[in-house]
């Protein structure tokens, strides 16, 4: 991997650890951009990052169906 992506990602997968909110929602959209970014470039996205945008996923859809009315 392109060592100045592969920086840009573990800086944005640090910031995620803290955090909350629209903080965390900006850094988890700059994480999906530079999975973008990868597949474009034809490098291959490691595995940690693609699991970590896919609980993201999984949490936003679980967040919305947690305030459906019954």
């Amino acid at each position: 991997m392109d060592d100045r992506l592969k920086r840009r990602i573990d800086t944005v997968e640090r910031a995620l650890e803290d955090a909350q909110g629209a903080e965390h929602a900006a850094l988890v959209a700059e994480l999906e951009r530079l999975a973008v970014e990868a597949r474009v470039r034809g490098v291959a996205l490691p595995a940690h990052v693609r699991d970590r945008l896919r609980s993201e996923v999984d949490a936003e859809l679980e967040a919305r169906f947690d305030n459906m009315p019954i």
